[in-house]
C-alpha cells in the first residue's frame, strides 16, 4: 500500500463510528485524491464503509464512487 492508501484506510475507520462530520469531511478529501489511491485501497475502503455506524448516507457516497 502507498502511503495515501494507508492514511485514507486509517482515516476512514476513525470516521466509521462517530457521529460527526468526520465522515464527510473524509468523503471530500477522497473525492480530491481518488486518481491517486490504489484499486486495492478503492475496495478496502468500500468494503470497510459497510462497517459505519453514522452517517451512512457518506458512506453510500464512498460505494457510488468507486463500485463499478
Amino acid at each position: 500500500m502507498k502511503g495515501i492508501d494507508t492514511i485514507a484506510v486509517f482515516a476512514a475507520r476513525y470516521a466509521h463510528h462517530r457521529n460527526t462530520a468526520a465522515s464527510f469531511a473524509f468523503l471530500q478529501n477522497i473525492r480530491a485524491v481518488k486518481d491517486q489511491l490504489s484499486d486495492n485501497c478503492k475496495k478496502q475502503l468500500v468494503q470497510e464503509s459497510h462497517e459505519a455506524d453514522y452517517n451512512l448516507d457518506d458512506w453510500a457516497s464512498l460505494r457510488d464512487l468507486f463500485d463499478k
